[in-house]
Order: C-alpha cells, then structure tokens, then sequence
C-alpha cells in the first residue's frame, strides 16, 4: 500500500504539468495567431523626382522624296541600287531618248542658219545700199523743184501739175525705201527674231531631251527602287524614294491623352530597339494641330540635339520624354498609393503601431515613386504596398525599408 501511493501521486503530478504545457502551448498559439500583422513601411521623403512620358516611334529622313518620271518611256538603262547614297543631280534612270535627240539636233540646225541669216543682214551690202538713199533723196530735190516751177508759171495744165505731183510722191518712197535698206533696220530686225525663235526651239528640245533623263533632286540614300531596265513607265509613276541628307527626326502618336503633358522644347532620350545601349538626346520639335479622328492619337516629332550616327530610316525606337522635373519633391512609392486616377487618393499612414487612412494630392509622377503635395509630412511612415486588407485603426507590426 505504502508503495503504491507515492506512483499515484507522481501520475497526477505529471498529467498536472502535461495540461499545463497544453494550456501554455495553446496561450501562445492564441498570442501568435492574434499579434498584429508584420508589414513594410517607407518614409515619406525628398528626392529628385522626374515624370517621363514613355513612347515607342520611328526614325524619319530629313525628307523622303518620292522620284517619277516625268514623261512616258520605256527605260533603257538604271545606274542605281537600293540603299545606294547618290549626289544631287546625279542620273538614276535613263529613258529612250531617240526621238528627242533628233529634234534637238534638228533646233540646233535652224539656229545655226538664223545665225547665218543675221550676219548677213549685217554684212559690207550697207554701203552700197546708202549710195542708193543719197541718190534717191537727189531724185527726190529734183522732184519737188521741178513741181514748184511748174506752180509758179500759168501755163500749165492740170494733167502736168497731177504727173508732176505723182513724180514727187514716187521719189520719196523711193527714198524712205533706200533708207531702210541702207540702215538695214527691218532686215536685222526679222533675223534677229528668226535667230530669237531657233534658240527657243533648241532650249525646248533641251527640256524634251533632260526629261527622259531621272536624276537624284537632292544627295541622299535611296530606300526603294522600284524599276528595272526594259520596263514601260508611265509620266507621273514612282521609279525610286530617297531618303534627304540631313538631320533625322523621330515620329511618335501617342494616344491623346497625353496631349495635355506634351509641350515643344521638352527634352528627351532616343534609344534605338536595335541597339538598346545607344541613346542620344533629342528634344520635341512638333506637335501636330489635331487629333487623328480615327485612331485618337496626336503626332509628335523630335529632332536630335546632337550629331548622330547608325541611324536608318524607319528603324523603331524607344522615346522617353521628360515633361516633368522636381529637385526636392516630397515622394513616396507607387504602390503605396490607393485610388490612382481618381479625385480622392489616399494612403494608409502608422502612427502608435496603427493605420490611418490619409487623403493625399498627387504632384509629379515618377517611374517608382509619386509627389505628394498634401497630405503628408517630411518622414512620416506610410505602408510599402497598396491593398492588404486593412481597415483604418488595425494595427500592424511595421518593419521599415
């Protein structure tokens, strides 16, 4: 009996101690359940904060000019190739010629005998011509002396004075006939416009002769090619483009929601798809008048600030456009924020191991992080994510970022 006892005893102390630990356990199972959450929090802080409008667009030419042949033709020969850099003026395309070729040589003939025929309007027959006119205005002195006589007397009859009146009138053409021939005036004159009209007609068949022939209007590089020798063309078709020398601009349409964020002069970083590791800086240059009623974009144009280089027409490239820039903004994560795009946002701010909600007024919008211009002061703790859950009052362990 005496052994017994103390075995007794020992099991209820040891259940004892074993609905103690159970009770232990689960207090502190209770404890851990109910503690306050552990989130991440940030101060609010100032920094430098830059608002970007990101975009993706493509390299233009400083002109892309589309060549045609000015005249129907078949095309004999091409001198060019795709991406080839040709000179201004240099010949791209030739087309048949044969028939203009035969009429310029033909102007040219007629301009060379009106050139004969001016020379000898011009030629040593002057002198004789004024021998001519000095005695014509004799005949002409003797003429009118004869009449006057005649005049005077009385015995003349009427038949006399009309032939002898007739002789002055025939003397005098005679003269101003003589006259002319001798200053050769009409002669030079109708050659000179002969010689006028044959120049007209050799520069026109120029023209006739120049217009068969495609030429480059500006130095540049040709991005197309669109005829092949042996081809029939029509005036008026496209045979090639060209890309102008000169500085590239890049093209951009937005959604024009934008619009209101875009303003000529903002700089901006050009970075080619192609090669990610190259950017240049460049600058808004154009910003179109209206919206393109279709698809709701806007046009935008940039012009690089500096020389560039590895640049081709139409190559995509990525834009990043500061329209924004504040040294010292008050700033805190994006995603801290609650109500991005509407009137109200807000976030949640800890204070004594709680969450407040807190109404904020949004300024500057950086990639990462957002201006806030009310609603918060220098190094107060708002939380790191947006939506966990909570309600304004529930506490919460914060661990600081």
């Amino acid at each position: 009996m005496s052994s017994t006892l103390p075995k007794h005893r020992a099991r209820t102390v040891a259940a004892a101690l074993g609905v103690l630990a159970v009770l232990g356990a689960v207090a502190a199972l209770v404890l851990w359940w109910t503690r306050p959450p552990r989130v991440a929090g940030v101060r609010a802080t100032r920094r430098m904060l830059v608002e970007s409008v990101v975009l993706s667009g493509r390299v233009l030419p400083a002109a892309r000019i589309e060549i045609a042949a000015l005249v129907a033709g078949r095309v004999v020969a091409v001198h060019a190739l795709d991406g080839q850099h040709v000179a201004a003026g240099e010949t791209l395309a030739q087309l048949d010629a044969a028939e203009s070729v035969a009429s310029l040589s033909g102007a040219e003939a007629g301009a060379r005998q009106a050139r004969v025929r001016l020379a000898q309007a011009r030629g040593p027959d002057r002198a004789v011509a004024g021998h001519a006119s000095l005695q014509a205005s004799t005949e002409v002195a003797m003429a009118e002396d004869r009449l006057a006589r005649l005049e005077r007397s009385g015995g003349v009859t009427p038949e006399e004075l009309a032939r002898a009146r007739f002789e002055v009138e025939r003397a005098r053409s005679v003269r101003e006939a003589a006259r002319i021939e001798a200053s050769n005036v009409l002669g030079v004159r109708a050659a000179t416009a002969s010689l006028d009209v044959a120049a007209a007609q050799v520069a026109s068949a120029r023209v006739r002769v120049e217009e068969r022939v495609v030429r480059a209007p500006c130095a540049g590089v040709l991005v197309s090619r669109d005829v092949e020798p042996g081809d029939v063309v029509a005036g008026g078709q496209r045979l090639f483009v060209l890309a102008a020398d000169g500085p590239p601009q890049v093209r951009a349409d937005p959604d024009e929601s934008s619009l209101a964020q875009l303003a000529t002069g903002q700089p901006a970083l050009v970075g080619p798809d192609a090669f990610p590791e190259r950017t240049f800086p460049a600058r808004v240059s154009f910003i179109a008048g209206a919206v393109d009623p279709m698809r709701g974009t806007i046009e935008v144009r940039l012009e690089p600030t500096e020389a560039t280089s590895g640049l081709w027409t139409d190559m995509t490239v990525s834009i990043d456009i500061e329209v924004a820039r504040r040294p010292s903004a008050l700033a805190v994560p994006s995603g801290a924020l609650h109500g991005v795009g509407t009137e109200a946002p807000w976030v949640f701010v800890v204070g004594s191991g709680r969450v407040e909600r807190r109404p904020v007024r949004l300024g500057v919008r950086g990639l990462d992080a957002v201006e806030i211009l009310d609603g918060l002061r220098d190094g107060e703790v708002v939380l790191r994510e947006g939506d966990l859950g909570l309600s304004p009052g529930d506490a919460v362990r914060v661990e600081l970022e």
